[in-house]
């Protein structure tokens, strides 16, 4: 159906600004867009507004539902999105090394997501825009002790991340729709960067106090900081063949290299 003209803004200009993290470089690509008025959802910091894009990226049909992330707080710093944006495509780098290891059973994506400067509203204001993904919006892990042990994979990809990484970063706080997340978190053992978000070497610390490693942490060989697993009852994701067989593939691949 139709839509309303009280239900959403004219249609806008938008600047991109686009990340690549394999060469920490930023771009800008001019679109546009049309923004929805009221929010759709809204959690602790962010209010999410859908948005379509009319012009400006290769996209078609539904492909054109995207969202837009608002601060709801008016005196953040705007550089906080471009903080967002950054984590977002460092952890999707992160993802793609994860998702190339022979066997796993399940892939981890994180949306693409990029800065929207709008030009044409007073003071030129910011925010941050990802592809839109129906179905059930789930929550994994958050940035300091919770987790959800029905799933393994997320949990498997957290504690990998910082095994990936030479022990400095963890990346947590993973949600989304299915295996495809958005908004994570980075902890540094520094502290440093990624927003007020990152604990530092504390976060790191209380993930691990309270992460039971399960049947893919074992199969993908990551060494269990407290000790805690998860028992034989494990209804999350398994690896397929077995964590003895898993192992007994890599210990013939890590032979024959």
């Amino acid at each position: 159906p139709a839509q309303r003209s009280d239900e959403v803004f004219a249609a806008e200009r938008a600047v991109l600004k686009t990340y690549d993290p394999h060469t920490s470089q930023w771009g800008e690509k001019d679109v546009l867009i049309q923004i929805h008025r009221k929010p759709f959802s809204e959690g602790t910091m962010r209010a999410a507004y859908r948005m379509k894009v009319l012009q400006g990226l290769d996209v078609r049909g539904r492909d054109r539902d995207w969202v837009v992330k608002l601060s709801k707080d008016p005196k953040e710093d705007p550089k906080q999105y471009w903080r967002d944006v950054q984590m977002q495509m460092e952890a999707g780098m992160y993802a793609e090394r994860y998702n190339q290891i022979a066997g796993v059973p399940k892939k981890v994506t994180f949306l693409e997501i990029f800065v929207a400067v709008l030009p044409d509203r007073a003071g030129s204001p910011a925010c941050v825009i990802e592809r839109f993904v129906p179905g059930k919006y789930s929550k994994y892990n958050d940035n300091w002790a919770w987790s959800d042990e029905s799933r393994n994979t997320p949990q498997a990809f957290s504690h990998w991340s910082w095994e990936a990484s030479g022990h400095v970063q963890l990346i947590c706080d993973l949600q989304g729709v299915g295996d495809v997340l958005t908004d994570p978190q980075i902890h540094t053992i520094d502290g440093r960067g990624y927003g007020r978000g990152n604990a530092g070497l504390p976060g790191v610390r209380k993930f691990f106090l309270h992460h039971r490693c399960n049947c893919i942490c074992q199969a993908l060989g990551l060494r269990s900081v407290t000790g805690k697993v998860k028992g034989p009852v494990d209804n999350g994701t398994q690896w397929h063949g077995g964590v003895k067989e898993a192992n007994r593939k890599r210990q013939r691949m890590l032979e024959s290299a």
